[in-house]
């Protein structure tokens, strides 16, 4: 997903996940912010259909997602096409929500804001005021877990997957971040619902 300049390697790291959200069934339009020219180092926010989210067809539910991400140096040399820009994810929040409106389940990475828990996490029924810790989930991670819990796709379960492969293939390329983020040893990988150490 690397780029020449901030707008191609944005428009590189936003084409895979217009690409993946296509396997859910539903109207899809991401918003970008704030809006105007990329540069670099500078924060934006992506959100899916804005504050509404992607609603799925048949009343099935509501699929939220929003990222927050900036335009980095890389090495040219860390990409087939020797281009000196990629993206960085600073943090993101997706959630599921079934068809009463009733919350699913929510994953949460919000390092630089919102409280002192910095590791990713998620939010699951029946406890939604628990913080149980996992790796960093990607956009198409987020989106296998709407197919798992029978979202309407355009097509067959298999080929979705299929999909989601190859569009999150890149990113697990090019990231620059661990499974697990620094911070987080082994005993929380064992034990997930641990809080964070001081």
């Amino acid at each position: 997903m690397p780029g020449r300049n901030p707008r191609e390697a944005v428009l590189s790291f936003m084409d895979a996940f217009k690409e993946a959200i296509a396997v859910l069934d539903g109207y899809s339009k991401f918003f970008v912010a704030p809006r105007g020219d990329f540069r670099k180092d500078s924060p934006y926010t992506w959100i899916l259909n804005g504050e509404d989210g992607m609603v799925l067809a048949g009343a099935w539910g509501t699929f939220h997602a929003t990222m927050m991400f900036k335009v980095v140096d890389c090495d040219p040399a860390s990409n087939e096409e020797g281009y000196p820009l990629r993206v960085t994810t600073l943090g993101y929040n997706y959630k599921i929500v079934d068809g009463l409106g009733v919350d699913r389940i929510r994953f949460h990475w919000h390092p630089l804001g919102r409280g002192g828990n910095q590791h990713p996490h998620i939010h699951a029924l029946p406890n939604l005021d628990m913080h149980v810790y996992l790796p960093r989930v990607t956009f198409e991670g987020a989106i296998r877990s709407c197919i798992e819990m029978g979202a309407p796709l355009t097509v067959d379960v298999a080929e979705a997957i299929r999909h989601l492969a190859v569009t999150e293939a890149p990113h697990m390329l090019y990231r620059s971040w661990s499974d697990w983020p620094p911070g987080l040893d082994e005993p929380y990988r064992t034990s997930p619902g641990a809080p964070p150490q001081a």
